[in-house]
């Protein structure tokens, strides 16, 4: 199929071929030039899901921006989660307002911004889409991703969410220290 974007007119053309999926490219920049943010216009029917991709500093030197649509508002965070400048590490005490979830259920990631979930890890939330998807980061490890919500449920008690962010927090702790012992 095609995406028209907006105000360029500039369209991708989808290539099929026996052996997957090809893409034209009509543009490029640095991925330090790339920046994807949401589209907050309020829209139905077939122009909702809207984001938009910022090329700050393209192949001709200019500044270009894009406008795409996805099927789904978890496909359309998980592109605005791609296309963002990486996080800075989160201080684990400041997120007691954070959902956090027990997953009931392994989960196997199929793409490669997933979270791996064993039976009984804790998540805390850090996105929600509307289509059944949540972004989190595994308190454990601190590894983060998307997981379906049909694999967890959310931990409700309040003191239970504050006892395992202290925990996270001592062993991540206890982590460092001991690499600062080998060094």
């Amino acid at each position: 199929g095609w995406v028209k974007f907006q105000n360029s007119r500039l369209r991708l053309k989808r290539l099929l071929s026996c052996r997957g999926s090809r893409f034209l490219v009509f543009d490029h920049a640095p991925f330090s030039s790339i920046r994807g943010e949401k589209c907050e216009m309020k829209l139905h029917g077939p122009h909702k899901n809207l984001f938009r991709l910022f090329l700050l500093h393209n192949a001709q030197g200019t500044q270009v921006e894009f406008l795409f649509r996805t099927e789904t508002q978890s496909e359309k965070l998980r592109w605005i989660s791609a296309l963002a400048m990486p996080r800075e590490e989160l201080d684990l005490l400041e997120c007691y307002d954070s959902p956090q979830v027990q997953c009931l259920r392994a989960y196997k990631p199929r793409e490669n911004d997933e979270l791996a979930l064993e039976k009984a890890d804790v998540v805390m939330v850090t996105q929600q889409s509307s289509d059944g998807w949540l972004e989190g980061v595994r308190l454990s490890d601190g590894e983060q991703g998307w997981f379906p919500v049909q694999q967890v449920e959310f931990i409700s008690n309040p003191e239970v969410r504050a006892q395992n962010l202290k925990e996270a927090h001592r062993v991540k702790t206890a982590k460092l220290q001991l690499v600062e012992q080998q060094v």
